[in-house]
């Protein structure tokens, strides 16, 4: 049986590196928050083989003198801290003293750095964590580090490397992160002598936005700001018509810290809410400047993880930020302006968000009984019929200035719905719900329901088959849900079911009436499900198409 004892500090290191070094772009973060740290203006990062091979990161900081350099390698060895209370009020992205070292700990480092009133430098060579030559040299103002020889005394962990392609895609994503945390510091990555990632430093977020996304992403974004009293919130989001498949372009910065937080994605995604279509994600930027007592940032080897003290104010904070952005806006899609890709271009200033029409549209006519056209000193409108209607309903249903669409209409010949177990089993669960819109259900036998009365909307129709609809809308959510969100489902379908369809032939007073009723409302360019209820064909594009400009 094996005896407990003290382990080496080689092993110490290695474990400890393990926690913070897990590829590359590890290395590149630790080394960039210390850039930023330092005061940096100008941070550079060089990679061969995707960082593999070798990473060279220089800024102009504040350097570090020959006995800092020494302590530099030393583990839980800071700048930062002094005493455990510190921990609560950090401001800096790094804190606990162990980047250097743990990069050390599993590579070969040259680290040559000078303060600017020093007359030279000094210049460190270490591998495996052992200092093997420390001299004065002449350098530059700032810190340049080195790195190759990536996990050499760590094998395995150098075989589950990805491709360089692979590991370079994720340093880009992190010095692109932190060049949007800190627009007033210029950035550039280089990949065997090539320009990955270049921001210029301008100190302006619209800037670094078009250097990361591209200036065709960037002209659509929609600028976010809001303060608080423990709290302020600036950034951008994308329009609704601008979606991504995944989270991936959505990035949270909590006093110039890059962050995961679900509590951020959720108040987003919510923010959102009926305006996109399930499965897609919009594009966020948000930077939020928060006292330091009101999170906690140790939690996490890498610090990408945080704990807020308040996390529902926090996502009332943020859903109401962008929210309020989104019904300002002018979301109206254009004609022949197509979802932009995310790359990089040449730098602009962001757009004035357009506030919505005062007066609706005048209608002139039908297309294919199913899109009304009209006009307005912007160009021409057209509007999905159905859609709109079905916004503007289903914002009357929620708002209860609809009622008497939800009145129960008696059956004069009630029948008996009858369900699966697990079926009945949200029946019965969502009584309350289905009661109050209008349905009127009796239990009738083990898996089945006597249906008594039904929305007065949906009197035309089929009351078993949207019955049946109904309880599909609240089995596809398997996780629990509020009162209000299951009532929100059961009248999504009733005003789908009660809208106009396209093919139906609309009179000029019953296109009217659509119009009014969609331009009455402030979430009125997509429907609950994330279609757009209209474009626009802009007096511009026209002349454009016609040559006339």
């Amino acid at each position: 049986m094996s005896r407990i004892a003290l382990l080496d500090e080689a092993t110490i290191g290695q474990i400890a590196a393990g926690e913070v070094v897990e590829r590359p772009v590890s290395i590149v973060k630790e080394l960039v928050e210390n850039s930023i740290d330092a005061g940096a203006t100008r941070i550079a990062v060089a990679a061969e083989e995707g960082g593999c091979r070798r990473l060279v990161v220089t800024d102009d900081g504040c350097g570090l003198t020959r006995d800092e350099v020494v302590l530099a390698l030393q583990r839980h060895a800071t700048s930062k801290l002094r005493t455990a209370r510190d921990l609560s009020r950090v401001r800096t992205l790094g804190f606990r003293g162990e980047a250097l070292a743990s990069i050390a700990a599993v590579s070969a480092v040259e680290v040559v750095t000078r303060p600017p009133d020093a007359t030279s430098g000094v210049r460190l060579l270490a591998r495996g964590g052992i200092i093997t030559d420390l001299q004065e040299v002449g350098a530059p103002a700032g810190t340049r580090v080195t790195v190759h020889d990536l996990f050499f005394n760590v094998p395995v962990r150098r075989r589950y490397l990805r491709s360089p392609a692979t590991e370079l895609s994720y340093i880009a994503d992190c010095v692109s992160q932190y060049a949007l945390a800190h627009p007033e510091i210029a950035f550039r990555l280089t990949h065997a002598g090539e320009t990955v990632v270049h921001h210029g430093g301008s100190g302006t977020l619209a800037d670094a936005v078009v250097a990361i996304f591209g200036a065709e992403a960037a002209r659509q974004m929609l600028p976010v700001t809001l303060d608080g009293e423990q709290c302020a919130l600036s950034g951008v989001v994308s329009p609704p018509a601008f979606t991504r498949g995944t989270r991936a372009w959505q990035w949270f910065f909590v006093n110039g810290r890059p962050i995961r937080s679900r509590v951020l994605a959720h108040a987003v995604e919510q923010a959102y809410h009926t305006l996109v279509p399930s499965g897609r994600y919009p594009v966020a930027v948000l930077l939020l400047t928060l006292n330091p007592q009101l999170f906690d940032a140790n939690v996490h080897p890498a610090k990408s993880e945080v704990r807020f003290l308040a996390g529902g104010d926090l996502h009332r904070f943020v859903h109401r930020a962008v929210r309020e952005t989104l019904e300002a806006a002018d979301l109206t899609p254009r004609v022949g302006s197509p979802v932009p890709p995310l790359q990089a271009a040449p730098a602009l200033s962001f757009p004035a968000t357009t506030p919505p029409a005062a007066t609706p549209p005048e209608v002139r006519a039908q297309l294919h009984d199913t899109y009304i056209l009209a006009e307005t000193q912007d160009g021409l409108f057209i509007i999905d019929q159905h859609t709109a209607h079905e916004r503007a309903l289903f914002e009357q249903l929620m708002a209860g200035s609809a009622d008497d669409l939800t009145r129960p209409q008696a059956l004069t010949v009630p029948f008996v719905l009858s369900l699966a177990a697990h079926e009945a089993a949200a029946v019965r669960e969502h009584l309350e719900t289905l009661s109050a819109v209008g349905f009127a259900l009796e239990p009738f036998g083990r898996e089945a329901f006597l249906v008594r009365s039904v929305p007065a909307a949906l009197a035309q129709f089929d009351g078993e088959a949207v019955l049946r609809e109904v309880v599909e809308e609240l089995l596809e959510e398997r996780s629990p849900q509020s009162v209000e969100a299951r009532r929100e489902k059961v009248i999504a379908r009733i005003a789908c079911r009660s809208a106009v369809k396209a093919g139906d032939r609309l009179t000029l007073p019953e296109m009217q009436a659509i119009v009014r009723g969609l331009y009455d409302l402030r979430s009125r360019f997509t429907c609950q499900h994330g279609r757009p209820t209209a474009i626009l064909l802009s007096r511009d594009e026209l002349e454009r198409r016609f040559h006339r400009t």
